[in-house]
């Protein structure tokens, strides 16, 4: 019998400053908070982000001893797919948030205008930011070159 995936449902971090990563995939990103779950003593224990109907960041307010070096570890980066790349990008830009040509720690800040953007190796137009914590989160748009398309058929 065949596994049928539906989507990949969610991305959890742990927060060392929960606020600081709530307010950014929220006011920053546009995320919609969702809803919480409490431990039993009261205190919160995750954040539900909405990013798409039925894809979330699950947000933990939990300390970690790693520095989220994306070159040291093995979780690379994870990627929101987005509609409208150069409007994406404008309103990052608009809310302060840097935008890079590829991973932060070995790409440059992307310079230019959004619209003229070149397409990636895949064919899809991409870029990349950092949370508050050093997580590197890629966003792409596919294009009507895009390979994921291509090969998905």
């Amino acid at each position: 019998m065949a596994i049928n995936y539906t989507a990949l449902g969610h991305v959890a971090l742990r927060c060392r400053d929960y606020q600081k990563m709530l307010d950014f995939y929220v006011k920053k990103l546009g995320c919609e908070e969702l809803f919480h779950l409490d431990n039993d003593d009261g205190s919160l224990w995750l954040t539900y982000v909405r990013t798409a109907k039925g894809q979330f960041v699950e947000l933990f307010p939990e300390d970690y001893p790693g520095d989220n070096d994306a070159l040291k570890q093995s979780p690379h980066h994870f990627c929101f797919e987005v509609d409208d790349f150069a409007g994406f990008v404008r309103q990052l830009r608009e809310r302060g948030v840097t935008v890079y040509d590829g991973p932060a720690n070995t790409h440059p800040v992307m310079a230019g205008e959004p619209e003229d953007r070149a397409r990636g190796m895949c064919g899809s137009l991409c870029a990349f930011i950092q949370d508050p914590e050093g997580n590197d989160i890629e966003i792409m748009q596919f294009t009507d070159a895009s390979m994921q398309l291509i090969c998905d058929r």
